[in-house]
């Protein structure tokens, strides 16, 4: 359902030393749909990112995840919750396979405990069993299901991106947070990963998606947020953004 609020940010606030990389920045990410997220270098976008995500913790303001309040949280227990990110450097298990990269994204683990272990057996072996089922459905639909048993140290750089998407899709996140998801990568491989973020979209999925790439940020995004100098500028589809003279002079004149 649309029209609801997946992930919200208010007065969002971080400091470092004299610089204000965030400062009192509020938006809303409305559920099912793709919002964007741009500005010029330094505006304060990947901190934003990190703020949301729980990487980092902010000097101020307040988080919520589907109405509930995530600002105090750790990244973990928001990503227990449906936050997921993925970042502009793809970060694989490089000496284990792609089926095992996976199979790992998906915390708690069945049967990690002792408990589960001896006297839950058939419980945890259903939920990996089901585990393995998600995990061959999502490598054959990111395409790497010829790969399966391939180091991920081994894949190209485009298919490290894609692995880094299907691993970030495994847990079935509520909001997906995408760092420059098409950064570094070829023309033929962005209009590939630009398909599964639109593919994404259409199953329900909510995102926020930093990026550079213009067009991408066109064809995908629903609404985009303006970001500079550490605040929002404006929100809106790209052609009301396109009339703002304050964002053409900051970020689209450039």
């Amino acid at each position: 359902m649309t029209g609801e609020v997946a992930l919200e940010a208010v007065d969002l606030r971080r400091w470092y030393g004299g610089v204000r990389a965030v400062d009192g920045c509020s938006f809303q990410v409305p559920r099912g749909q793709i919002t964007g997220l741009i500005g010029p270098n330094g505006a304060g976008k990947s901190t934003a990112v990190s703020l949301l995500a729980g990487s980092i913790r902010p000097d101020g303001g307040q988080i919520s995840l589907l109405g509930r309040d995530i600002t105090r949280l750790p990244n973990w227990q928001r990503a227990r919750l449906g936050l997921i990110r993925t970042f502009q450097v793809s970060r694989e298990l490089p000496h284990m396979t792609v089926l095992d990269n996976l199979m790992m994204a998906v915390t708690p683990q069945p049967g990690e405990s002792l408990w589960s272990a001896l006297l839950r057996r058939p419980q945890w072996r259903r939920a990996e069993r089901e585990m393995l089922v998600r995990a061959w459905s999502l490598l054959e639909e990111f395409g790497l299901a010829p790969m399966v048993d391939e180091y991920a140290e081994n894949l190209s750089g485009g298919q490290k991106r894609l692995l880094e998407m299907a691993r970030a899709v495994m847990p079935d996140p509520k909001v997906l947070l995408l760092d420059e998801p098409v950064a570094g990568v070829n023309p033929r491989l962005i209009n590939e990963i630009a398909g599964h973020i639109e593919r994404l979209r259409d199953e329900g999925m909510t995102i926020l998606m930093v990026e550079h790439e213009l067009s991408v940020v066109e064809r995908l995004c629903d609404s985009v947020i303006v970001m500079a100098q550490g605040r929002v500028l404006d929100v809106g589809p790209m052609h009301h953004l396109r009339q703002n003279q304050a964002v053409v002079e900051a970020y689209l004149a450039g």
